[in-house]
């Protein structure tokens, strides 16, 4: 994780790079306070928004959980950017 943080947060940083540190992240709530995280939300949802509303729908539906909206942090991420 230490060799993606720097990369995350750069405006030509990886579609890829930003949704894989991200997806990690959720794996460990302690960082969600992080600016490396919160860095990487922003980039995420300006690269593909579309993409980044997807990680909070069920896994069976293709997303990473529909738990990650138990986390206030999370929840706010997704009502500020996503839709529905």
């Amino acid at each position: 994780m230490a060799t993606v943080m720097p990369r995350v947060n750069q405006l030509d940083a990886s579609e890829n790079i930003v949704f894989y540190f991200i997806n990690l992240g959720f794996f460990n709530p302690t960082f969600y306070t992080n600016k490396f995280f919160a860095d990487a939300i922003l980039n995420a949802v300006n690269l593909n928004r579309a993409r980044f509303c997807q990680f909070f729908q069920p896994s069976d539906k293709g997303g990473a959980s529909i738990q990650l909206l138990e986390s206030d942090i999370l929840r706010k991420y997704k009502c500020e950017n996503c839709p529905n």
